[in-house]
């Protein structure tokens, strides 16, 4: 029996292995709580659970995703590598730092796909849409409520076809500002949100990859 770690092979299709998960917060600099794991690992559960708890910051994009560029760029060949950015507000530390490490990711063929999170009067639609257009197939995306993130993750998990589908390397790299914490929602924090947003995502990984 293969375990859930195992890789799988296929003469027409090569390697192929569960998708990893990755998740990063970005406030005054970035935090990488977990690397590339399987959905299935304790670990990347844990981080999700600590979220709604973390110390909130200012809005440093471009160091989120700087982290989230260097990560992917050390994935195991043979994954596609996508990164999804998720911010409600607008950065803090200028954009200057942020066109070199789109211009990187497309180098490394790694889409970046941008969720404007909350008021749409407040996040930076026009820098969103830009830093996903600057790769190859990213796309830009709105969530103004919680059933709108949640189709978005719904979205992030991808659609498995067949046992030897080609797995996928992901980084959430997620706005940890102190809008996060302090707006609300449907009622709920912002941060709370994203965090069940998240545990259905690894829920619905979970599923595809047992």
């Amino acid at each position: 029996m293969l375990h859930h770690h195992q890789f799988h092979r296929s003469p027409a299709a090569g390697v192929r292995c569960p998708d990893l998960v990755s998740l990063i917060t970005f406030g005054d600099d970035a935090t990488v709580h977990c690397g590339l794991v399987s959905a299935f690992d304790p670990k990347l559960a844990a981080t999700v659970d600590g979220l709604d708890r973390l110390t909130p910051g200012w809005t440093n994009t471009a160091a989120g995703l700087r982290a989230g560029v260097d990560l992917l760029s050390r994935a195991p060949r043979g994954l596609r590598r996508r990164l999804w950015l998720l911010s409600d507000g607008r950065t803090t530390h200028g954009l200057a730092g942020i066109a070199p490490t789109v211009a990187r990711a497309r180098k490394c063929w790694i889409n970046i796909n941008t969720v404007g999170f909350g008021d749409p009067r407040e996040f930076d639609e026009p820098a969103l849409r830009a830093i996903a257009a600057g790769t190859h197939n990213g796309r830009f995306l709105m969530a103004d409520t919680a059933e709108k993130l949640g189709q978005v993750f719904r979205k992030a998990a991808g659609h498995r076809e067949g046992r030897f589908a080609r797995g996928e390397a992901t980084a959430f790299v997620i706005d940890a500002s102190g809008s996060m914490f302090a707006e609300k929602m449907n009622g709920r924090q912002r941060m709370q949100v994203v965090k069940k947003a998240m545990y259905g995502l690894i829920a619905y990984k979970q599923a595809m990859w047992s």
